[in-house]
């Protein structure tokens, strides 16, 4: 059990506010408490809240890039890219995950959440999200050459270039016809026009922070 940093916020009366916390998969418990600022008065629930999200960072990740990088792999860089353009500058993202420790037979939710830290001037471009039916490939040895294909076409997203955000793609079907052995393996693709500013990069696992996330609910 990890215990987390309290934080401190201030309220209006009648509004609602959602808290968003990231945690490693497991269950976990939360308990807050609150004080009215005219009287000091301290409220704490009789009960904690519960809640029982699976999170899980990747076993692998990489990009991979086309032409003469064909055989570079880039295993351990911070980044996921994906870009669409000329040969030699052409890129695609793979991630592979090992969701075992969750506890159900199925998930009512399960998303992919990816966070963009690099973009081209362009603004927009559409983002593919692709299973692979091949899960064998390592981050160290993955490369354009070797890449598995994708196999069946999940979700596409179109994404601006705006920085510093969270991405989601659900996953949830994808994700519920593999519980037999609680493994996937995902390619992020740009199959459109070429464009020379239209590269977007994901943090990756080697990242500092904001790393890709797969969540599940039970």
């Amino acid at each position: 059990m990890t215990e987390a940093v309290p934080a401190d916020a201030t309220y209006t009366d009648g509004k609602l506010y959602t808290l968003a916390v990231r945690l490693p998969q497991g269950s976990h418990t939360y308990y807050y408490q609150t004080t009215d600022t005219t009287s000091d008065a301290v409220t704490t629930p009789s009960a904690p809240l519960y809640v029982a999200d699976y999170l899980f960072t990747p076993t692998d990740d990489a990009y991979v890039r086309d032409g003469t990088y064909a055989s570079q792999n880039y295993g351990a860089d911070p980044l996921l890219e994906v870009k669409s353009d000329a040969v030699d500058y052409k890129r695609k993202s793979y991630l592979k995950f090992d969701f075992g420790a969750f506890g159900g037979s199925g998930a009512s939710s399960a998303k992919l959440w990816l966070y963009v830290t690099n973009a081209g001037s362009s603004t927009s471009r559409t983002v593919k999200l692709y299973a692979t039916a091949d899960e064998s490939w390592s981050e160290t040895a993955l490369t354009w050459s070797n890449a598995p294909a994708g196999s069946t076409l999940i979700r596409q997203a179109a994404m601006n270039n705006g920085l510093n955000k969270w991405y989601s793609f659900d996953v949830t079907g994808y994700i519920n016809s593999q519980m037999a052995d609680k493994k996937v393996s995902f390619l992020l693709v740009n199959e459109g026009a070429a464009n020379s500013q239209g590269i977007i990069g994901f943090a990756s696992k080697e990242a500092g922070a904001n790393k890709p996330q797969l969540i599940l609910a039970p």
